[in-house]
C-alpha cells in the first residue's frame, strides 16, 4: 500500500491543473498555454534526470518505453490544449463537468 501517497499527491496536482487552466484559459491564448505547458514539464523533466545522473542512479530505457514515453506526452499535451480551448469557449463549471462526466 506504498503507492496511496503517490495516488493522493498524483489527484491533487491533477485537480489543480484543472483548477490553473480554468484561471489561465481567458488570459492566454490555448496555443500560448500549451507551450507554456510543454516548457514547464521539459524543465522538471531535465532537472529530474539530471539530479538522478548526478547522484548516480540507474537510468535505463528501451525503444518501447521511449515509443510509450512519448504517446504519455502527445496525450498530455492534447488534454492540456483541448482544456485551455474548453475552458476559454465556455464558462468554467460547465467546461469542468462535461469533460469529467464524459472522462468517467
Amino acid at each position: 500500500m506504498r503507492w496511496i501517497p503517490f495516488a493522493a499527491v498524483a489527484a491533487v496536482f491533477l485537480a489543480s491543473a484543472d483548477f490553473f487552466v480554468k484561471l489561465a484559459s481567458s488570459r492566454i491564448s490555448s496555443s500560448l498555454g500549451a507551450m507554456v505547458y510543454g516548457l514547464t514539464t521539459l524543465t522538471a523533466g531535465l532537472v529530474w534526470v539530471l539530479y538522478e545522473r548526478a547522484t548516480g542512479q540507474p537510468q535505463f530505457s528501451t525503444p518501447a518505453g521511449w515509443g510509450y514515453a512519448f504517446l504519455v506526452g502527445l496525450a498530455f499535451s492534447g488534454v492540456t490544449t483541448l482544456l485551455y480551448v474548453t475552458f476559454s469557449q465556455v464558462a468554467g463549471a460547465v467546461g469542468s463537468l462535461s469533460i469529467r462526466l464524459t472522462a468517467i
